[in-house]
């Protein structure tokens, strides 16, 4: 359904004449005529204005989930992931790390409403314990959940392996 449709189907739905909807909104017929052929697209406020000065309400409703992480099970901490994904990587970088990823339960889409997430970054070589807190707390209060914060240098033997299995870029 095209924006030309739309404005038809509510003038007709508004039981309205092109004329009689010209003489509502002030646009001139062949202008509307234009619109409802898709000759012309009116601009926002114009076509809500039209829909309105036809009697009817334009309602749009966003479905709660309109975009999900390309790799990560949706989740409330991989929605949150997303909605701050570029001020992660700002943060990342100043904090003189790169190669965000996630893994453990919000990467396998075993997510809990209050698991952490846990976040895999490459650290330079010079970063202090201090700057990891740092970096880690900002993360936290960014996402308002607990974050796990380490570089894969840092991780166990015994824990890489599933590391690996289950880490996704951010």
């Amino acid at each position: 359904m095209n924006f030309a449709q739309v404005l038809r189907d509510s003038r007709q739905l508004g039981g309205l004449t092109q004329s009689q909807l010209s003489t509502r909104s002030g646009i001139t017929q062949s202008v509307i005529s234009a619109y409802e052929r898709g000759r012309r697209e009116p601009g926002a406020e114009t076509f809500l204005m039209l829909i309105e000065a036809a009697g009817l309400d334009f309602i749009i409703r966003v479905p709660k989930n309109t975009y999900q992480h390309p790799t990560l099970p949706d989740s409330a901490q991989t929605r949150a992931l997303v909605k701050h994904r570029q001020r992660i990587l700002d943060l990342v970088a100043e904090h003189h790390a790169s190669n965000v990823r996630i893994f453990g339960s919000v990467a396998r889409g075993e997510a809990k409403p209050d698991s952490d997430i846990d976040i895999l970054v490459d650290f330079g070589p010079n970063t202090g314990l201090f700057t990891i807190i740092a970096l880690q707390n900002q993360l936290s209060e960014l996402l308002h959940f607990p974050i796990d914060l380490g570089d894969p240098k840092s991780l166990k033997p015994h824990v890489q392996p599933s590391v690996k299995k289950d880490v996704q870029p951010l």
